[in-house]
């Protein structure tokens, strides 16, 4: 069984569907898993929830997502929040539906593989962060394949009874938006394989520019978009 392995999306439909494409040429995918936070940060929130509606995937929220259901700030700094209340006001109804219906901590089983997923850590399943491996989590994990995000960057690791991954943001990486990040998973070979998508960001930064979007996101964006093989040009 493959899976693709995608978490903090934040409303970047490019980066998405780029990283789905490119997924797809290399291995038929027979599930996409998303640890959360499909919302927030960038403009496309509406479009990334029809997207992952149109494919096999099991979602999982996460604090930006609850931001925008329920208008409270769950942990975002004051910008992060600020986009919020923005796509509050124009998610459809029926994706406000859909967001709902997630939940916070999911364990279900594909295959014979027993899968949880959580946004943050296993205490504090919304906001918490995994930083590292350790072995407590380790023994958490036995006989089971833990998917989790928030951070923002990648972590695995492999063992004869578990496997852990942090696919890291498809939308809004850590260290910068040039790529698309995801992971593969052949859970039968226990195969890991990562990706790296260059996307064009022409389209995102339009957007953010046509709906007034805070400047430390379209410079953010802008910062990648001119580089050199960013396929922007």
């Amino acid at each position: 069984m493959i899976l693709g392995l995608v978490s903090d999306v934040h409303g970047n439909l490019p980066a998405l569907q780029a990283l789905v494409t490119e997924a797809q040429r290399k291995n038929k995918v027979d599930l996409w898993i998303v640890a959360g936070d499909i919302c927030g940060h960038l403009p496309f929130h509406n479009e990334v929830i029809d997207y992952l509606k149109s494919l096999p995937a099991e979602c999982i929220a996460g604090n930006h997502d609850l931001s925008l259901i329920s208008g409270e700030n769950c942990g975002l700094s004051s910008a992060s929040f600020e986009v919020i209340s923005k796509q509050r006001n124009n998610v459809s109804s029926e994706n406000l539906n859909f967001l709902k219906q997630l939940k916070t901590r999911k364990t279900f089983q594909h295959e014979n593989t027993v899968i949880e997923v959580i946004h943050g850590s296993i205490a504090d399943p919304i906001q918490g962060r995994i930083d590292s491996i350790t072995d407590d989590l380790i023994e958490y994990a036995k006989n089971k394949v833990l998917i989790f995000g928030n951070t923002h960057k990648q972590l695995l690791r492999i063992t004869d009874e578990s496997i852990i991954v942090n696919p890291g943001s498809v939308g809004f990486p850590a260290r910068g938006l040039k790529f698309a990040t995801g992971v593969l998973l052949d859970t039968r070979k226990k195969n890991v394989e990562t990706l790296e998508v260059l996307y064009d960001k022409s389209e995102l930064l339009q957007r953010l520019k046509a709906l007034n979007y805070p400047e430390h996101y379209i410079s953010r964006v802008e910062a990648v978009h001119s580089m050199p093989g960013s396929n922007g040009e």
